[in-house]
């Protein structure tokens, strides 16, 4: 399996564990194991970085 590591930012409006968690599955379906979550917490994305 190749390692990869997944990025989400986190904010109030959404399902968040959900999200990182169906992410993480699809890199499992793809042949890829994550080795690293990394997490932000930001009420909105930064447009110049996505995340901040």
């Amino acid at each position: 399996m190749l390692p990869v590591i997944i990025a989400g930012l986190e904010n109030d409006y959404e399902n968040f564990e959900y999200k990182m968690d169906e992410l993480s599955s699809l890199a499992y379906a793809n042949n890829m194991e994550v080795v690293v979550s990394v997490k932000q917490k930001l009420d909105h994305p930064i447009a110049a970085t996505y995340f901040g």
